[in-house]
């Protein structure tokens, strides 16, 4: 599962990244306009643009890497 690692990044980025979760059953608007079509779906944005997703389960040094790499 997923969801701890992105609480512990949301944790470690604490204001300096925004991190939200989204239920994709309960907004699957959102989803397909995202083109999410595999749950665990990443999506990181800056300034509103995609630059990085990630599909399955990743590791947070991944996620901590991709992160860096836009800050």
């Amino acid at each position: 599962m997923l969801a701890p690692t992105i609480d512990e990044v949301a944790n470690e980025y604490e204001g300096r990244v925004l991190v939200g979760k989204m239920n994709t059953d309960e907004n699957h608007m959102t989803a397909t306009q995202h083109g999410i079509s595999a749950i665990p779906t990443v999506i990181l944005f800056k300034g509103g643009d995609v630059v990085e997703r990630f599909v399955g389960v990743t590791p947070k040094e991944k996620f901590a890497e991709k992160i860096n790499n836009h800050l």
